[in-house]
This record gives C-alpha cells, sequence and structure tokens, in this order.
C-alpha cells in the first residue's frame, strides 16, 4: 500500500523547505519531489525526520483522484510507483538565465553572471591582471527591463563588492530601479562607498571583450560631454528570471493553468494567493511569481496556512451538486475539456468528482446532450417562475419591454445590489435570474427565456482574469454569439441580446446597462410582435 502523505511539494529550493518545515510542524506528513537526481534519497531538514520524506530524481507521470486524496505515479531511478497525498504544492524554484547576448558578451572567467560573480567576487577569488586594484562593471538593464528583483539583487552585490578591500565598482544602467524595499538607501551606500554610476536614456556605451579577457567599455556622458574609455578586470551581467523548466511538464500533468510568462499560475485575481485552478492544489514562491528570496519565505508560510486551511476543510462551502445521467452521456469529452478545476474523471463512466467540483456549471452549459444536471435551486426556481408569469402587456401608454438578466452571483448581481442601494431605478420590466457562474448559462437558457415571453435577454458575468471558474466570461460570450445566430435564422434580431461583464462594486454601471438596453428593445417592440409583422 502507499504511503498516504498531507502534502507532496514539488521542489527543493528555500521556499519548499520552509514549506515543508511549516507543514511538518503543524503535525503534517510531508513528501518533497525533486526532479535533479542530486542523491538517491534527499536529508529531510533537521529536527523533522519523522514527518518530512524526500526524494531525489522524482518524474511525475500521472495524477488522478480528487482534493483529499491525490494519486500521484511517479518514476525514480526507473522504478515507478504510487504515492498518495491529501494536497500538493508546486514549490519549484525559478531558472535565471545570464544576459551575455543582450550585451554582446559571451560567458567567460571574467565576465560573469550574478550567480556567478556572488561565488568569484565576494569570496576572495577575483584577481586583477595588473595584480592590482580589481575593476568591476556591472551592466544592468540596457535592451532589455529586468524585473526588480534581479535590479536589487545587482545592486546588493555592488554595494558590498566595492566595499571590500580593492575594489572599484562602476554600474551602467539603462533604467536604475529602486522601486523594492531598501534600494534607495542601498544605491546611496554603494556611491558613498565610491561607486560610479552611469544611466544612459538613449545612447548606450560600446562594449568590446580585449584579448587578454578583460573588457572595454566606452561611454558619452552628457554632463561632462566627454566620452569615456574604462577597462574592467570583471563584467557582471543581470539575469532573466524564467519559469524552471520542469513547471511545464508538472503543469500538463496536473493540468494547472499557467500566465504569460509561464509560472503556474493564471492572470487572475482570484489566483492572488496560492490558490491554482484546482482545488487541493497550490503553487508557491518562484513557481507562481518572480519573487525576492524574503518573498519567496514569506509567501511559503502563507501557503502552509493555505494548505492546512484546506485539510481543515475550511476553503469550501455548501456548493450545488453536479451529476451526469449515464444514460444520456455520449461519453464525448466535452465536459472534462471544458472542466477548468480538473473535476471530471474518465473511470467506465465519466464522473464529477465532489470534492474537485466546484460548481461553475460550464459542464451543463456546453454538453451537447444535455446529461449534466446542475442542482441549483435558486437558478431552477427562478427560471420556472419566469417560464409560468404572464408578461405584463399594457393595453394603453408606452410599451415596457420584459427583460430577462441572467446574472453571475460573484459579480453582477452585487453589482444589482449595489445598483439598488445607492437609488438607481431599474427597468420595471427587469427579471433577473442569478447563477454561481456566467458560464453556467446555457443557449437554451436564452433561447427559453425567449420563448417564455421575454423580449430581451442580457447575460452579465466578471470580467475576463475575475472570474473565479477562469473562462466563465469567454464561454457566455460564445454561446451568447450561437443563440444570436439562432435569432437570426429564426428572423428574430440578434439585438435582442447582449452580453457584458462586471464587477460586483459596479452598480451605476449596472444601472446604465440595463436601462440603455431596455431603450433598444422598447424601440424594438414585443418579440412577438416583430415575428407576426416579419411574417406577414
Amino acid at each position: 500500500m502507499p504511503t498516504q502523505y498531507h502534502t507532496l511539494v514539488f521542489g527543493n529550493g528555500e521556499c519548499a523547505r520552509s514549506l515543508a518545515m511549516g507543514l511538518s510542524g503543524r503535525g503534517l506528513k510531508v513528501a518533497m519531489a525533486v526532479a535533479a537526481p542530486v542523491a538517491d534519497k534527499l536529508e529531510p531538514p533537521a529536527g523533522h525526520g519523522d514527518t518530512i520524506t524526500s526524494w531525489a530524481g522524482t518524474h511525475l507521470i500521472a495524477c488522478q483522484g480528487q482534493p483529499g486524496d491525490f494519486q500521484l505515479t511517479v518514476e525514480q531511478d526507473g522504478r515507478r510507483m504510487v504515492q498518495r497525498a491529501g494536497s500538493i504544492v508546486v514549490a519549484e524554484q525559478p531558472q535565471q538565465i545570464p544576459n551575455f547576448a543582450v550585451y554582446g558578451l559571451s560567458s567567460s572567467g571574467r565576465v560573469l553572471s550574478i550567480s556567478q560573480a556572488e561565488a568569484i567576487l565576494l569570496d576572495g577569488k577575483a584577481a586583477s591582471t595588473s595584480g592590482g586594484a580589481i575593476h568591476i562593471l556591472f551592466l544592468n538593464d540596457w535592451n532589455e527591463h529586468c524585473h526588480p528583483v534581479t535590479a536589487a539583487r545587482m545592486l546588493r552585490l555592488c554595494k558590498t563588492v566595492q566595499q571590500l578591500p580593492n575594489r572599484h565598482t562602476v554600474y551602467m544602467a539603462g533604467h536604475l530601479k529602486v522601486s523594492v524595499e531598501g534600494m534607495e538607501a542601498c544605491c546611496q551606500a554603494a556611491k558613498a562607498a565610491g561607486t560610479m554610476f552611469f544611466k544612459f536614456d538613449r545612447q548606450r556605451p560600446q562594449v568590446q571583450m580585449l584579448p587578454d579577457g578583460r573588457v572595454q567599455a566606452s561611454c558619452w556622458d552628457d554632463t561632462t560631454r566627454i566620452t569615456f574609455t574604462m577597462t574592467f578586470d570583471y563584467v557582471v551581467v543581470d539575469e532573466k528570471i524564467t519559469p524552471n523548466s520542469t513547471l511545464d511538464h508538472l503543469s500538463r500533468v496536473l493540468r494547472l493553468d499557467r500566465d504569460l510568462h509561464g509560472f503556474v499560475q493564471s492572470d487572475n485575481v482570484q489566483r492572488l494567493s496560492n490558490a491554482t485552478n484546482r482545488r487541493g492544489i497550490f503553487a508557491a514562491g518562484g513557481a507562481r511569481a518572480v519573487m525576492s528570496p524574503e518573498e519567496q519565505l514569506s509567501d511559503a508560510a502563507h501557503a502552509a496556512l493555505k494548505v492546512s486551511e484546506f485539510l481543515a476543510g475550511l476553503d469550501k462551502g455548501e456548493l450545488p451538486r453536479v451529476e451526469i445521467d449515464t444514460a444520456r452521456c455520449a461519453r464525448c469529452l466535452t465536459c472534462y475539456r471544458l472542466c477548468p478545476h480538473g473535476a471530471i474523471e474518465m473511470l467506465p463512466r465519466m464522473t464529477v468528482m465532489p470534492q474537485a467540483c466546484q460548481s461553475c456549471g460550464l459542464c451543463m452549459a456546453g454538453c451537447p446532450n444535455r446529461a449534466i444536471q446542475v442542482h441549483d435551486d435558486q437558478l431552477t426556481s427562478a427560471l420556472q417562475q419566469m417560464m409560468t408569469e404572464e408578461a405584463p402587456r399594457p393595453m394603453n401608454g408606452p410599451f415596457i419591454p420584459r427583460l430577462v438578466a441572467f446574472c453571475c452571483r460573484r459579480s453582477a448581481l452585487p453589482a444589482r445590489d449595489m445598483a439598488v442601494s445607492a437609488g438607481h431605478r431599474l427597468p420595471d420590466g427587469l427579471v433577473v435570474v442569478e447563477g454561481l457562474c456566467g458560464g453556467r448559462f446555457s443557449v437554451t437558457h436564452m433561447l427559453s427565456a425567449l420563448e417564455a415571453g421575454a423580449d430581451g435577454v442580457l447575460v452579465l458575468t466578471c470580467h475576463p482574469g475575475n472570474c473565479h471558474s477562469e473562462c466563465g466570461p469567454t464561454n457566455a460570450s460564445r454561446r451568447v454569439d450561437t443563440a444570436a445566430q439562432a435569432l437570426a435564422l429564426a428572423d428574430i434580431g440578434a439585438e435582442r441580446l447582449h452580453f457584458g461583464t462586471l464587477a460586483a462594486n459596479m452598480g451605476a454601471e449596472f444601472a446604465r446597462t440595463v436601462e440603455q438596453f431596455a431603450q433598444r428593445i422598447a424601440s424594438l417592440g414585443p418579440v412577438m410582435s416583430e415575428q407576426t409583422m416579419r411574417r406577414s
């Protein structure tokens, strides 16, 4: 039987180790999986041998199961084994790529990356070709903007080196970034110790390697209007911080969304903490963003808290139940592809894993055979009431259109409540139907509303990048377009449908949106009258 761990941590940097120790301190059993084959078995952190197990050379093959009971197939030394864990944390260190080519240089014993410079210049291994003082050039942020974390690391190194005996440093920057806490003081301290700073807006210095390995730099100084030519014993170039190459594989096997840079978390405000698109799987430190060492340790502590809350069942409230009717299911895998939370399992029959499901309803709205049902009592009762109520049709006076607004419960619905609280008057014929996610509403919902007597239908969701289900707004927008095409085929104007996005605090925008839509529908007249007129 495989060992049951509370948490499996992928990574072996300071963030991963700090996270493992934080979980171990809470009495949890932790396994640390390291991709690099550094040893047959890594030693656990001191004092945590009973609760932390470490493996090296571990390759993830597959991940099955659901939050609270993941079954992970891993390979080590050519041997496959299944490990069970209640939760997973991806905490791989980022990789740092030296920007030698950006400055027209190649790596050598005297052209160093930051990491190499920290080992050589601070450990007394540096030597001058002339046997005297050592002159060091720092190149930072010329043609490619580096991250402030990298700039801070460069500035700290420059200050520390300058304060050593017989060291003379020059710092040439395209943009001198001091946004990280303490960097302005660090810059001033380096200047006071003797570092010369040059900043270039347009004309960059000319840098070339000399036959003896040293580097010569020529630069134009705008103040003195003189070209300076200096020769350096060592050159330190900045680095580009990118996701660890292991992240690509882990994200595919674990089915995790990534941002535009490849870090494990999408560009979504709902992922600002350590959450990913899958419940029970978290991201920490350099696996989810570029962070300073101090920020990574702080993030490790926060991730440990989030994991503990999940394992204690404090992260999920009561949600509507989602079921697949196996008699209707054609096993087309649409639900598997649509689910953003990895909650659909392909057993002999398609199954919804309740611990992973977030009840967003994207699978139901996209199921071509209507085999999925979300047991949302509020949505069901609102739809039934809308279908049974007779639309008000005044005999005299202006036409009052009947509007149905399908609203996301986390964004458009609070915006509606805010509009009412602020005193905005909403159209008399407005009926609001709420769902847990905007992607919950299907083409059938929209067309059924018109069939029940609605003159116009709105679908109002979260802004892109602000959706708990990640792709709710995108799916809802596509379904509105599909419904509009159906209306066009039925000779009903597609302008009777409207898609929009709102934040929860946009009460005034909600009122303005529905009022403008009501005016548009009022000018079109009743939907049934339009059909009758066109057919005649």
